[in-house]
């Protein structure tokens, strides 16, 4: 097999011999990145409930020193509404609001906070943050925007991938604490809490958007009732929350599952004199959750929960100021209570707080609004280790006159009658990673968008959401669990004295982040039909049916996909056609007619009788490729989810196009010139049914309609001046030429011009073959030749021979443009069924060039390594460095002076130039590189001392990425040139570097197979590949900024291809990579609710057998939901321990036996990885 050039998307590897038979494979490698569904920072548990286990609280306080309650923190939800079973008179819900919780589609994750349901209900139409009391107020400090209009439908260009279901709620409650010393204890350890059980859809996996969480992105408005004591009102009084993260699943139901709702555990850490506090988190994991928790004072702006230093966070956990001022302790919280409640009363004020400084500071209290509720706590039952200052003499007056009423209303207020009050709780699901349908039938469709919508109008909830009947729909719940309904079943502080934080080591011990009651709390079963259901209003619509491409032409899958509609490569397919066996692609951008089949004879290619001469070229119009899928059945009584087809025949609603930018080519109708292929391109399917927006699906296009000349193999020349005179002449390989759609004979110019404009000559040959095979472009030089062929006509391969010089020159260096144009004679008709458009002069020319520096004095003495960092450029601002090793080969050692010439190509920008080490001086020449036309720039190098034959000198050159999109597919090629500064002789040259465009991750290497030789098999017959054969996948993704998760590995063979042989039943085996487990019990047909977690990892790293069809076959997924430890921008795939020990094997069948043939086979694997990054193939 000839050697090939190693570039992005070509590698050369040899497969096996059967006897004299060669059979090679080419590895296409195509990077090409899309969605992500993972999920971070979060566990699932088995269950949410229990069937037995130690009560959390019972209600009653004096429980939890009798022991029969794990928490001294009683939390109810009051209702304002009397017909509620949880209603609760006392109530104020005109200072706290009513209970609901609102979902919201919106472009991103930040705070948002709703007073009323009211608001929450038209943030589609008025999302801005407006404050005008603590009971009216919309919250919106990121200025989140809805992904709906107006009319809760989908805006106009948006899509249902990715985004955010936003909910924000707010939960009514009553909190209530019991009067022991260790109850401040528990409370700081987090040991109180809740749990909320959301049901989904049916069809809605609870797994997948459980895994979808943005644990970060939680947010809580705890607003809780003022202390009224003496007259006056002790405001913000505080507690941090946070979701436990963890996802309780229910073994029962796959659409539900449950979130935990509990204290965030933190602490103080006293001076050794007891004068100062620092508050502290007891596990800095909960930082961020931390400052999640949110204030809003009565301006409306927002406030941390305590005094937190710039920045917020040092070293992983909060930036808490230290509070002084204590008098050996820091926990009398009464110096700061006293200044809150009697800072206005003047004189008297003044007085009060004189005496009441002989007590002490309040560190605790003044940390912040949680420093105050937890030392107000303590004062009411003060431990020995947390002691008050006792006062006497004059003071027990100020004691017994002002404190002790204090303490007493305290005590009223955690204790004995509780605090009302509101949590206005956020969470969020980052559809990105939403996982979708655990059905692997339906992964396809579902997958990191929004969720299907379970009815036929795409609502979920109506009404007044209680389910009662079709108007109130109750499709996506919410149900809230108090501290009465809860259990921990492992019972974890069974029998452990409460009353004296200082003696009760077990309880101490217990007490601590991950190990407490609320920590293993779990719902009753007995009462997981009596929690309080909560309104849900669903301010967004989804799609009800989607966009599937897929080919419906029976006669060739141009998607080469894996042959079901929705399989697992639906979101990834490119169509290939190819524009003479196939057709062109066009689209005008009318609306679509979605149909079963397609008609293949409207739009074939049209042949001679002969079948050798294209008279018509085919069309492919996106009604090929047009299908749509509903999820549920809509027919049904309930929501069914049972996926089938829709067409527009049965379904006159169903509205479809492509008109996305760029996506269309032709006039209306279909007529006139075709103005331009797709290379590449995508169709975007996008339309509505029953006026609701489909969701909307990608389909990459890969075609070129233009005649292909690729001169990459010789882009730059290097032409000694005595090696094309004086009888000499060079001929250099360049690339090659074809032309798939010629109809007439092409024509080809090839034209040697000068820097300067001077247009030297040129050779014309009008009859080229009528070829569809690729054939050779050579240049021919000397000064002899005088700009004609190297060969008669008609031409396949082809070779100009240029004059070389053209005219005297005594330059050392010139510089010349060999400009090479194929162009068809003739536009090309296209075959539609009603009109015939035509692919005309615009698609129908191609230009390359080849640039020639004839040196006029050689003197080849030196040569230059020439290296670069990377091979792939993947972003707009990245850097490149390469560097050149400058070696004197020769027999002069007196040299100091060089030239330097680098190339400066197409996107990318020279940002900087010098040498490795202080040993000289570098300057560009700015008048060599204005001779260079812009393609190349030279600097002048002057070492310090002379270069000794043997040493070198080494110098950089930094590229920058200013545009990728200018940068050919096929790479770019580098090549420096070393100049005599005074003469402009050559001196020498370097080795070419190659760099090629490429999206952000991709696979940085990919296997090479070796199967061994082999003889004629006879029958079937599976090879193994050889002993050391490299079969390693490495995937990279060097942007810093980039945020992808989760990726797949598909992998496409094309039949393996002898003359006339075509071997298409062959098949190669992956398995799985080295390393994996499989279950003791797998079964990949088990039904998807039985699948553990392993299964499901199991599964995902089982590559399906790749067929030699060209079908899309999925090798591996990486889901860190399922495997969060795995980095997935730095990932290894070995194969060559994987398949049972064998590694990756071709089966070659018996049926095959008969039609192989001796000789050379190839074929081509196309592999794609799909990531969050980009829908683009």
């Amino acid at each position: 097999m000839q050697q090939q050039r190693h570039h992005l998307r070509t590698k050369i590897v040899t497969l096996f011999l059967i006897s004299d038979l060669l059979i090679g494979m080419v590895i296409i490698l195509m990077v090409k990145p899309t969605l992500a569904m993972a999920a971070s920072g979060g566990s699932y548990e088995p269950t949410g409930t229990t069937a037995s286990g130690a009560a959390i609280t019972t209600g009653d306080g004096d429980d939890w020193e009798a022991k029969n309650a794990e928490s001294p923190v009683t939390i109810t939800f009051p209702s304002p509404n009397s017909g509620d079973k949880n209603y609760d008179p006392k109530y104020p819900v005109s200072s706290y609001g009513k209970p609901y919780y609102s979902i919201n589609y919106v472009n991103r994750n930040d705070f948002l906070s709703f007073s009323s349901p009211e608001r929450a209900n038209k943030f589609n139409t008025d999302p801005m943050t407006e404050f005008n009391s603590q009971t009216d107020f919309t919250y919106n400090p990121g200025k989140l925007t809805s992904k709906m209009d107006a009319t809760n439908k989908l805006k106009s260009g948006d899509t249902y991938d990715n985004g955010f279901l936003k909910i924000s709620g707010n939960v009514p409650i009553h909190a209530q604490l019991a009067k022991s010393k260790t109850t401040v204890d528990s409370a700081m350890a987090g040991n109180w809490g809740v749990l909320a059980r959301i049901t989904l859809p049916a069809g809605v996996d609870a797994k997948s958007l459980g895994g979808a969480v943005d644990w970060n992105g939680s947010y809580f408005y705890l607003n809780l009732q003022t202390i009224s004591t003496l007259g006056f009102q002790l405001k913000n009084i505080n507690f941090p929350l946070q979701f436990a993260h963890h996802v309780y699943l229910d073994p029962d139901h796959s659409n539900i599952f449950y979130l935990k709702v509990k204290g965030i555990p933190f602490g103080y850490t006293a001076s050794d004199n007891d004068t100062a506090a620092t508050m502290k988190l007891l596990d800095n994991a909960d930082t961020q959750d931390y400052l999640n928790n949110i204030y809003l004072n009565d301006s409306g702006q927002p406030s941390k929960l305590d005094q937190i230093g710039n920045p917020s966070i040092v070293d992983g956990h909060p930036n808490f100021i230290t509070q002084t001022g204590g008098k050996n302790t820091i926990w009398d919280p009464f110096m700061g209570l006293i200044n809150d409640t009697f800072s206005s009363w003047g004189i008297v004020g003044m007085f009060i707080k004189l005496i009441t400084s002989i007590f002490s500071g309040s560190p605790v209290y003044g940390t912040g609004s949680v420093g105050r509720a937890i030392a107000l706590l303590n004062a009411a039952d003060p431990s020995s280790n947390r002691v008050l200052v006792k006062a006497t003499g004059l003071p027990t007056l100020v004691n017994k006159y002002f404190i002790a009423p204090l303490v007493t209303d305290i005590s009223n207020y955690f204790v004995t009658n509780g605090f009302y009050g509101s949590a206005q709780i956020n969470f969020t699901f980052d559809m990105s990673k939403y996982r979708g349908s655990s059905d692997t039938a339906l992964q396809s469709l579902t997958t990191n968008r929004l969720f299907a919508a379970p009815y036929k109008d795409g609502t979920f909830n109506t009404g007044d959401t209680s389910g009662s009947d079709d108007s109130n729909r109750r499709s996506f719940s919410i149900t809230m669990y108090n501290s009465n309904q809860l259990a921990d079943p492992d019972n974890v502080i069974a029998g452990m004295d409460r009353t004296d934080p200082t003696t009760d080591t077990d309880l101490m011990n217990q007490m601590q982040p991950g190990k407490t009651p609320m920590d293993h709390a779990l719902i009753k079963k007995s009462e997981i039909n009596n929690g309080a259901e909560f309104p849900v209003y669903t301010n967004f619509t989804s799609w009800t049916a989607a966009a599937v491409p897929y080919d419906k032409d029976t006669t060739n899958d141009t998607l080469h996909s894996s042959g079901n509609p929705i399989g697992d490569d639906m979101r990834y397919r490119t169509a290939t056609p190819n524009p003479r066996t196939d057709g062109a692609l066009l689209n005008d951008g009318s609306n679509i007619s979605v149909t079963k089949d397609w008609d293949h004879t409207g739009h074939a290619p049209q042949f001679s009788a002969d079948k050798k001469t294209l008279e018509k070229a085919g069309s492919i119009t996106p009604e090929r490729y047009a299908n749509v899928y509903e999820v549920y059945d809509y027919s049904q009584s309930t929501p069914t989810v049972a996926p089938h087809p829709i067409y527009s025949a049965d379904e006159p609603s169903l509205k479809m196009a492509v008109t996305n930018s760029g996506s269309e080519n032709i006039g209306t109708g279909y007529s006139g010139e075709v103005s331009k292929d797709y290379n590449p391109g995508q169709w975007t399917y996008s339309g509505s049914l029953n006026g609701i927006p489909i969701a909307s699906a990608n389909l990459g296009l890969n075609q070129s309609l233009t005649p292909n000349m690729d001169l990459s193999s010789s882009p730059f020349l290097i032409v000694p001046k005595t090696s094309v005179t004086n009888g000499q002449h060079q001929t250099y390989s360049l690339g090659s030429w074809r032309d798939g759609l010629i109809i007439n004979n092409d024509t080809m110019t090839a034209a040697l011009n000068g820097f300067d404009g001077t247009k030297y000559g040129t050779a014309t040959a009008n009859n080229l073959v009528t070829s569809t095979t690729a054939n050779k472009v050579g240049l021919g030089l000397a000064d002899t030749y005088n700009y004609g062929f190297a060969q008669k006509g008609p031409y396949g391969d082809i070779t100009p021979e240029f004059k070389m010089p053209p005219a005297a020159t005594t330059d050392p260096v010139t510089f010349y443009s060999g400009d090479f144009t194929l162009f068809r004679q003739d536009d090309i008709p296209v075959h539609m069924p009603t009109t015939q458009p035509t692919i005309g002069s615009t698609l129908g020319t191609k230009k390359a060039s080849t640039l020639i520096a004839l040196i006029n004095n050689a003197h080849a003495s030196y040569t230059i390594t020439r290296s670069q960092d990377m091979q792939y450029a993947y972003a707009n601002g990245q850097t490149i460095t390469a560097t050149g090793v400058v070696k004197n080969v020769g027999t002069d050692s007196s040299r100091t002076k060089f030239v330097v010439v680098v190339p400066t190509p197409a996107g990318l920008t020279l940002a900087d130039y010098n040498f490795g080490a202080a040993n000289g001086t570098v300057s560009k020449d700015t008048n060599i590189t204005a001779k260079l036309g812009g393609t190349a720039a030279a600097y002048d190098v002057t070492l310090t001392n002379p270069l000794p034959v043997g040493q070198t000198f080494t110098y950089t050159a930094k590229y920058q990425v200013s545009d990728i999109s200018k940068m050919p597919r096929n790479g770019t090629p580098f090549q420096d040139l070393l100049l005599d500064p005074d003469t402009l002789d050559y001196l020498g040259e370097s080795n070419t570097n190659w760099l090629y465009p490429a999206a952000s991750p991709y696979l940085q290497t990919v296997p090479s197979f070796d199967f061994g030789k082999h003889p004629q098999p006879g029958s079937t017959v599976t090879y193994a590949t050889v002993a050391g054969n490299k079969q390693t996948f490495a995937v990279t993704d060097p942007d810093t900024a980039s945020t992808v998760n989760n990726w797949s590995l598909f992998a496409q063979l094309s039949p393996f291809v002898n003359g006339d042989s075509n071997l298409s039943d062959l098949a190669m085996t992956f398995g799985t990579p080295n390393g994996e487990t499989k279950p003791a019990d797998y079964d990949a047909n088990k039904a998807n609710n039985e699948m553990t977690d392993d299964d499901w990892l199991y599964f995902n790293h089982t590559a399906n057998t790749v067929p030699s069809n060209q079908s899309m076959q999925r090798l591996y997924r990486l889901d860190t939901s399922l495997e969060p430890t795995v980095d997935p921008k730095n990932a290894a795939l070995d194969y060559s321990g994987g398949n049972g020990g064998k590694g990756v094997t071709l089966t070659v069948p018996a049926n095959d036996d008969a039609a192989i043939k001796l000789g050379k086979y190839n074929a081509t694997i196309t592999y794609t990885l799909d990531s969050n990054k980009s829908t683009i193939n």
